[in-house]
């Protein structure tokens, strides 16, 4: 058999000669997909790589992703994309293999889960949706659901304390009907809620929360709050030794005629000890937070910006020293993590006005409403939600370019990278269940 099969191959290879484009082949009889591999062509000199990765057995739970570089050296040491290998139904807290469709809004269980973050010293991966979800990491098996946070949206962690901080998307109303918000804290090693700590009193104003994040350096916890029509925004300043708010940040634009003002996403940056404040819906910038106070904009300007506006996540590249932006409107915008300034755009377009040429920096962005990143140190690749087309985005963080797509569920938001087990963790609003990415090749 050996025989036959090596005769099979050169007979392969030399066709392939002939027409100018190399072939590798490699069949496993164990995991059953088989991956095909075009190294090179001739006439070209491009390449491009198709994975097929069921995950299991049975191919009806599989999915199929597409990657694409510029040259052949890069295609050979590329490692796989991923796949969706399971996914977890947060309605029924039951796992199941492939991509599992869900409700999509009609007949679940309406938890439509937003955030999603890694708990390092606990193993677990926490969903927030109507309550938050804990997910064991090493079975991918329920945990447990944690009451006593209202409608809670995006989450930070606190080592010291061992507590999670939750910001809360609505707010809660009091006597006089003002609009209250607060953050939600939880002790991760018992997943019982502690407190909510009021914020902000936005009067007869509607007001909301999005971003938060912690700052190991000072203790500190800054959550964004965002209020609907002619007032701004504001980051209020936690101290996590005593659980009160030391600061109101304000200053934040005020944006009367629009339905949404800043700011948004919150990230701390490691590399400098900045905090990343994203806006919603009025301008193209980033603030950076130091302390209790404002120290600087990474403004836009005529040739390059940070995106267009609506920031809605952060993450951070440590091998490349960057820090990458999501901006819903379609670009993943590359900060400079030391000196605060733009580097470039992926899926950035560029007109020029002169021959009417438009180009894409990295690339077009080849997602819809793009809301969450996640960054894998192993492959060093970012991982982004596309929350209007229902698919995440892969970016080579070497080369800052699309490498390719995964199908999730309906409309993925929250997204987070276990970097024990390997895996992605995607919630999907839409479909109430969270789709577990792995990224081993070979089905594993």
């Amino acid at each position: 058999m050996s025989a036959i099969l090596a005769i099979v191959i050169i007979v392969i290879i030399i066709g392939a000669a002939a027409s100018g484009a190399y072939y590798f082949y490699v069949f496993n009889a164990k995991a059953g997909p088989s991956v095909s591999t075009t190294l090179g062509s001739a006439s070209s000199g491009l390449s491009s790589t198709t994975i097929s990765q069921p995950g299991s057995s049975s191919s009806s739970t599989g999915t199929s992703q597409t990657l694409s570089s510029s040259s052949s050296s890069s295609s050979k040491s590329q490692a796989p994309i991923g796949y969706v290998k399971y996914t977890f139904d947060l309605c029924t807290q039951a796992l199941e293999p492939g991509i599992v469709p869900g409700y999509n809004g009609g007949s679940g269980c309406f938890l439509e889960p937003e955030g999603v973050m890694y708990d390092n010293a606990n193993g677990k991966i926490y969903v927030s949706s109507a309550n938050i979800t804990a997910i064991n990491g090493a079975s991918n098996s329920f945990g447990s659901n944690i009451g006593g946070v209202f409608t809670p949206e995006q989450m930070a962690y606190d080592p010291v304390n061992n507590y999670i901080y939750v910001s809360n998307y609505e707010p809660s109303t009091d006597a006089n009907l003002n609009q209250i918000s607060s953050v939600g804290v939880v002790n991760a090693a018992t997943g019982q809620s502690v407190e909510n700590i009021t914020v902000a009193n936005g009067g007869q104003n509607q007001i909301q929360q999005w971003g938060i994040a912690f700052d190991p350096s000072n203790g500190y916890v800054y959550v964004a709050s965002y209020r609907n029509y002619g007032t701004s925004g504001n980051i209020s300043v936690i101290d996590t030794s005593t659980n009160t708010v030391i600061k109101t940040i304000t200053g934040f634009a005020n944006c009367p005629e629009q339905v949404v003002c800043s700011p948004s996403a919150v990230f701390y940056d490691p590399a400098d000890g900045y905090i990343y404040v994203g806006h919603l819906g009025d301008v193209a910038n980033v603030t950076l937070v130091q302390g209790t106070s404002v120290v600087k904009s990474i403004s836009s300007n005529s040739t390059n910006y940070v995106g267009g506006g609506s920031q809605w996540a952060f993450a951070y590249d440590n091998k490349s020293g960057v820090i990458y932006a999501a901006d819903g409107q379609g670009t993943i915008s590359v900060i400079g993590a030391t000196n605060n300034t733009l580097i470039e755009n992926i899926g950035s377009m560029h007109f020029n006005i002169n021959t009417g040429q438009i180009t894409y920096t990295g690339g077009e962005y080849n997602g819809s409403s793009p809301e969450g990143l996640a960054y894998d140190a192993a492959n060093n690749y970012l991982y982004v939600a596309n929350f209007d087309s229902n698919n995440v985005t892969v970016i080579n963080c070497a080369t800052n370019t699309i490498i390719g797509t995964i199908a999730v569920g309906s409309s993925p938001r929250g997204i987070a990278y276990d970097p024990v087990n390997g895996y992605i963790y995607v919630a999907n609003h839409f479909s109430d269940t969270v789709s577990i990415i792995s990224t081993a090749p070979n089905g594993t």
